[in-house]
């Protein structure tokens, strides 16, 4: 039996082109996954915004395709994929459901309960990816630094650019090691703190989780 109220959902509504565009620079795409894995005797089981590596092939999925990844000990990593939008597709989907309903129905098959853990989403670890929006001061890029450090947060790559002519303002992006995300919610809601106090803040923090598919 599978909890779907113990599964972490996300959407997409904070994403921004800007962040489609960074993410290009260092090499990633954007894309809205669902991501399951058996951690032991454990279930990690969460749908959000992710950067996938451009080469990976969920990340070559396109237009109203979805897609499956599966990753298996004997055949490695396989792609099983299909139109998910549209009449027909959509017409499909909601008249399978009807029927596993009623098929669930004559069995009497449901409403137990799974003796699974799911993980929560504090415990899941992974890489993240920060656009950090902030008055072009000096030291700003040193705190942001810091900031991390003080987490035992490491900085895989940075960019921050020149900031465009007659602006004050420049975007400071990363990408961190993997770490759980207790920390870094922890370090970003720190770092938000220190920007305010120094008066160089420019905007919410961006942050996006990074999936490798590994």
């Amino acid at each position: 039996p599978f909890e779907l109220e113990q599964v972490y959902v996300e959407g997409i509504t904070k994403i921004t082109a800007l962040d489609i565009e960074y993410a290009a620079e260092l090499g990633y795409r954007i894309k809205h996954v669902g991501v399951a894995k058996v951690v032991g005797a454990e279930v990690e089981a969460r749908v959000h915004p992710a950067l996938l590596p451009s080469q990976a092939l969920l990340a070559n999925v396109n237009g109203v395709a979805n897609a499956v990844v599966v990753r298996s000990d004997a055949a490695g990593q396989t792609l099983f994929s299909g139109p998910g939008a549209g009449g027909m597709a959509t017409a499909s989907s909601v008249l399978g459901d009807v029927v596993a309903l009623w098929r669930a129905g004559e069995s009497g098959v449901g409403g137990a309960r799974s003796k699974t853990r799911y993980i929560e989403i504090g415990e899941v670890i992974c890489s993240n990816y920060l656009r950090i929006p902030v008055r072009d001061k000096p030291g700003v890029f040193a705190q942001v630094a810091n900031t991390m450090s003080e987490h035992d947060i490491s900085i895989e790559a940075a960019i921050q650019k020149e900031p465009v002519t007659g602006s004050a303002f420049v975007d400071i992006v990363i990408v961190t090691h993997a770490v759980a995300e207790s920390v870094m919610e922890r370090a970003v809601a720190t770092l938000r703190e220190k920007l305010g106090e120094l008066e160089v803040s420019q905007g919410d923090i961006s942050r996006i989780r990074i999936e490798t598919l590994e």
